[in-house]
């Protein structure tokens, strides 16, 4: 099921509406140091909306496409609000909704949709590489059991998880998920520093972790590598959304601070080259919402070639959009490098998503290998 026009310009509206009310400038910036990282009356208004549901099938969800979710994510991004929706909304329920596992979706996703259990995915390697091939993570089979033992770095939202999925290999080399709880012993969660204060990212160490084999979510290597890939693909769209809503709400601004500030008796927008970093920015955020919009289409098309889409929108859009960021701070001139400017909290979030999830530089050697698949070019 697809939202209509209409239905989804509705919906940007009411997100809208709610955002500007609980997601100000003010509430985002009482949250920079709160070790939760996000207000509880606005998760509650989310989450009774239906908003991490929207696009999770029936019965637990709405049952809507990926494009109507991003509606969401992209006015997350616009007013820089701080919840837990990355990891429990995008990556939690989609790795539950799609694994061969009953049990735990019964036991887990209902609770993520409402809002009563927060999760996270860890997918990324101790060094940060989203490649399948580094998941330094070392899951192996030990009688009715399995163990786990290593690192994974920058998990999203892994301080309010209730349940972490962790991405590892087995012995044999091959992808597993397993469901763990992060108060179990041996489960060490530590918070991770980053340019982005609105984001909360977070390392956890996995030291002999021992959980029931009921808590494995793929059955074969083939729905597990299936998995990972997936949820990769949608936690870097998920950020590309946030990224464009950034940016915009940034062009917004800057061309309305173009226009009232004046120098030597005119606005500054017109001068010639603030007339060009204001293009150059509008270029970038029409362009990149014409990537994003493209990607965000494909999701739910089982024929459709979403890896290339999604190399193509993390390659060119996550990078165009933190650009327009900096070039704003550029027009705004000294007050847009001070703490009292907003700017640089948007150049800040549009930075982080630009690298989580992989690199544009990851995202293009991505695209290259499946531009020349099977052809003799040596991708340097």
């Amino acid at each position: 099921m697809s939202l209509s026009f209409e239905e989804r310009d509705q919906l940007r509206a009411e997100a809208s509406r709610l955002l500007e009310r609980l997601s100000s400038s003010d509430d985002v910036r009482r949250l920079l140091d709160d070790p939760k990282g996000f207000g509880e009356e606005l998760w509650s208004q989310m989450t009774g909306l239906g908003w991490l549901g929207i696009h999770v099938p029936e019965p637990f969800g709405a049952g809507a496409d990926f494009s109507d979710f991003a509606v969401i994510l992209t006015e997350m991004g616009r007013h820089l609000a701080q919840s837990p929706i990355l990891g429990t909304g995008v990556l939690g329920a989609s790795a539950l909704a799609t694994c061969d596992n009953e049990d735990l979706r019964q036991e887990f996703l209902g609770g993520m949709v409402d809002g009563t259990m927060g999760s996270s995915v860890a997918l990324a390697s101790a060094a940060g590489s989203y490649d399948a091939n580094d998941l330094s993570v070392l899951i192996e089979n030990v009688g009715d059991k399995v163990r786990l033992q290593g690192a994974t770095a920058f998990v999203p939202d892994a301080g309010a998880a209730d349940v972490l999925f962790v991405a590892g290999r087995n012995q044999r080399g091959e992808v597993v998920f397993t469901a763990v709880d992060p108060r179990q012993h041996g489960v060490t969660v530590t918070p991770t520093p980053t340019v982005d204060a609105t984001r909360r990212l977070s390392r956890i160490d996995l030291d002999g972790v021992e959980v029931s084999r009921s808590k494995v979510l793929c059955e074969s290597a083939a729905s597990s590598a299936s998995m990972f890939t997936r949820l990769t693909q949608l936690g870097a769209l998920a950020v590309c959304c946030d990224a464009l809503g950034a940016a915009d709400e940034v062009l917004r601004r800057t061309a309305a601070y173009a226009s009232a500030r004046h120098q030597f008796g005119r606005p500054i927008g017109s001068f010639q080259a603030v007339k060009h970093h204001c293009a150059n920015m509008a270029v970038n955020v029409v362009a990149s919402r014409a990537a994003v919009e493209a990607a965000c289409a494909l999701v739910d098309d089982p024929t459709a070639d979403l890896a290339r889409a999604i190399a193509v929108v993390k390659s060119y859009a996550a990078q165009a959009c933190s650009e327009a960021c900096g070039l704003a701070i550029q027009v705004h001139g000294g007050i847009g490098f001070t703490w009292e400017s907003d700017v640089h909290l948007f150049f800040k979030r549009a930075k982080l998503d630009e690298m989580l999830f992989g690199s544009p530089r990851f995202h293009r050697r991505r695209l290259a290998d499946l531009v020349f698949a099977g052809s003799e070019r040596s991708i340097a």
